[in-house]
C-alpha cells in the first residue's frame, strides 16, 4: 500500500516537474531588434505592433526606419512619431510625395495649352505659394538625424531646402522627381556629401534659371558616385560640375551616369560628350535617348565597365573600352512638345491620370534582329568577352543562340525577353540539345515572352523543375533560369530550385 502510494505522482509533483512556461519577451530586446531587420514586410512588423506594448516599443526603430508620407496619408504616422520623439534618430529613408500647391481653377487639356500660356500661368505670384500640409512636413527634416536617403515626387520644395539638407549630416541620397523650386537660392552645398543623386523630370519651363542651377548645384559635392539626371538639366548639370571640379583641383569621381539627350539632334549630345571626356572614372553608363549619330573622344572611358543604350549607341561606343555588360535599349520615338512631369505638379488625379495618357511616349519598337547581329559583331570584334547581355526582340528567332554561341561562348548572364512571340513549349528540350555545351559556364539565363505566364499552371511549373534538374548535370554553374515572364527559379541547393519574384525585362529604361 506503501508502495502504491509512493509511486503515485501527485498534480503538485508533475506541475514541479515541467520546465517553467517561456514568454516571447523574455527574449532580449536586442534579438527582437535584429528580428525585426529581418521582417520585409512592413506590414508584417505592424501587425506585431498592434499585439501588445512591449511590442510597440520593440518594432518602434523598424517600423519607421523607412517613411513615405503623402499630402492626403502623412498625419497618423507623423503624430505617432511626434509622440516617440526618439524614433527619429532610427529613420533611414524619408519620401515625401504629392505634397504640391494645386491651383483651384480648372486647367486646359495639355495638348490644347500653349507653352507660353503655361509659363504665364507658373509665374503668377499665388503659384509660389507652398502647400500648407509641406510645410509641417518640413519642419520636421532637421530633427531626423540619422537620414540617408532623402526623396522628393511631385513636390513643391520649400525655400528652406538646402538650409535643412545641410543639417543632415548622414545623407547620402537625394532624390527629386518632378519638384519645383521657386525660390532663389546661393549656392552653398559645403555641408553635403552626396553620394547618390537623382534629378528627374525637372522641367526649365517650370523653374526659373537661378532655381534650375541652384538644383543642378547640388551635383556638385566632391564625393558624388551615382548620377541620374534627365535631358532637361544635364547640360547645366554637366557643366556646373567640370567647372566646379577645376576650381577645386579635384577630379571628379563618378562611377555611375544614367542620362539622356533631349532630342534626336547631334548637337544635343554635344554636352554628353563633353562630360564624359572628362569623367574618366566612370565605370557603369545608361543612355536612354541619344542621336542616330554618337561621337565620343578615344580617350574617353577609359575604365568603362557596364554599357547601356540603344543598338547603334553600343556600336558607336563599345569600341576598344573594357566593357563586359551590355544592354541594349529600345530606341524611343521622338519627345512629344509637352512632357507629362508638367502636368504631375498640378491639378486633380484625373487631370493627373489624362496627362500621362496624352502626353507620355509611346512604346518604343523593340530591336529588330539584324539590329542585334550588327551589334554584337561589333561587340566581338573590338571589345573584351562579354560576361553579360541583355536586350528585347520582336519574336523569338533560335538562330540568336546560334550567333551568340559562336561569338560568346563564354557568357555568364544571358536574358532575352520577346514582345509577341516567345520560345515554344518545347524550348527547354531544345536549349539543353543544342545549346547548352555551347554555353558551358553560364550562371543566369533568361529567355521568355512578356505574355508567358506559368505560375498559375501547376502542370508547367512541375515539367520546368525537371528540366531544371536535367540542365543541373549538362552545367553545374548554372544558379538562375526563367523561361516566363511571372517566375525566376533559383538554385539554392544541389537539385534544389526555388521560385522567387517576376523577371525584371530587358529593353526597358534604367535597370
Amino acid at each position: 500500500m506503501s508502495a502504491s502510494s509512493s509511486s503515485t505522482a501527485t498534480p503538485e509533483s508533475v506541475s514541479s516537474s515541467l520546465p517553467s512556461p517561456f514568454y516571447m519577451h523574455q527574449l532580449p530586446t536586442e534579438l527582437w531588434f535584429a528580428i525585426c531587420d529581418w521582417i520585409t514586410s512592413r506590414r508584417d512588423i505592424a501587425a506585431l505592433a498592434r499585439t501588445c506594448k512591449y511590442f510597440v516599443d520593440v518594432t518602434g526603430p523598424a517600423l519607421y526606419s523607412q517613411i513615405s508620407w503623402a499630402d492626403h496619408d502623412y498625419a497618423a504616422s507623423m503624430a505617432a512619431l511626434k509622440g516617440r520623439p526618439e524614433l527619429f534618430r532610427n529613420v533611414h529613408s524619408l519620401f515625401l510625395r504629392d505634397f504640391a500647391f494645386s491651383p483651384s481653377w480648372d486647367w486646359p487639356p495639355l495638348a490644347d495649352m500653349d507653352p507660353h500660356i503655361l509659363t504665364d500661368i507658373m509665374r503668377r505670384p499665388r503659384y509660389e505659394e507652398v502647400a500648407p500640409d509641406l510645410r509641417d512636413v518640413v519642419q520636421l527634416i532637421p530633427r531626423f538625424t540619422h537620414l540617408k536617403v532623402l526623396s522628393f515626387r511631385r513636390v513643391q520644395l520649400p525655400a528652406t531646402l538646402y538650409e535643412d539638407l545641410a543639417l543632415l549630416p548622414a545623407l547620402t541620397t537625394l532624390n527629386l522627381r518632378a519638384c519645383n523650386l521657386m525660390t532663389v537660392i546661393p549656392r552653398n552645398n559645403a555641408n553635403l556629401h552626396l553620394r547618390t543623386l537623382r534629378l528627374d523630370n525637372l522641367r526649365w519651363i517650370l523653374s526659373s534659371d537661378a532655381s534650375r542651377d541652384a538644383m543642378c548645384s547640388l551635383a556638385c559635392t566632391a564625393e558624388l558616385e551615382y548620377l541620374e539626371v534627365d535631358a532637361h538639366v544635364a547640360p547645366m548639370t554637366f557643366n556646373l560640375m567640370m567647372s566646379t571640379s577645376a576650381l577645386r583641383g579635384r577630379p571628379l569621381v563618378l562611377h555611375t551616369l544614367r542620362t539622356e539627350a533631349r532630342t534626336d539632334e547631334a548637337g544635343d549630345f554635344v554636352s554628353i560628350a563633353g562630360f564624359l571626356a572628362q569623367t574618366p572614372s566612370i565605370e557603369v553608363l545608361h543612355l536612354r535617348r541619344v542621336p542616330k549619330t554618337v561621337s565620343v573622344p578615344a580617350a574617353a572611358l577609359p575604365n568603362l565597365r557596364v554599357l547601356s543604350g540603344p543598338a547603334h549607341c553600343i556600336e558607336a561606343l563599345v569600341d576598344n573600352r573594357p566593357v563586359h555588360h551590355v544592354h541594349i535599349l529600345d530606341q524611343l520615338p521622338a519627345t512629344r512638345q509637352h512632357h507629362n512631369a508638367l502636368i504631375s505638379l498640378l491639378g486633380t488625379q484625373q487631370q493627373l491620370n489624362a496627362a500621362y495618357q496624352s502626353a507620355a511616349d509611346p512604346q518604343a519598337p523593340a530591336t529588330s534582329y539584324s539590329e542585334i547581329v550588327q551589334v554584337m559583331e561589333k561587340v566581338a570584334r573590338t571589345g573584351p568577352p562579354l560576361r553579360r547581355l541583355d536586350f528585347r526582340m520582336s519574336t523569338w528567332d533560335s538562330e540568336v543562340l546560334y550567333m551568340l554561341a559562336a561569338k560568346f561562348p563564354n557568357l555568364l548572364d544571358l536574358r532575352i525577353n520577346c514582345t509577341h512571340e516567345g520560345p515554344h513549349e518545347d524550348f527547354m528540350v531544345e536549349f539543353a540539345s543544342k545549346f547548352m555545351t555551347d554555353f558551358p559556364r553560364l550562371e543566369v539565363l533568361h529567355i521568355f515572352g512578356d505574355n508567358t505566364r506559368s505560375c498559375s499552371r501547376p502542370d508547367v511549373l512541375k515539367e520546368t523543375r525537371a528540366h531544371l534538374g536535367l540542365w543541373e548535370r549538362h552545367n553545374p554553374y548554372l544558379r538562375e533560369v526563367a523561361v516566363s515572364s511571372d517566375v525566376v527559379w533559383r538554385k539554392y541547393g544541389e537539385r534544389d530550385w526555388g521560385m522567387t519574384e517576376p523577371c525584371s525585362r530587358a529593353g526597358f529604361g534604367y535597370k
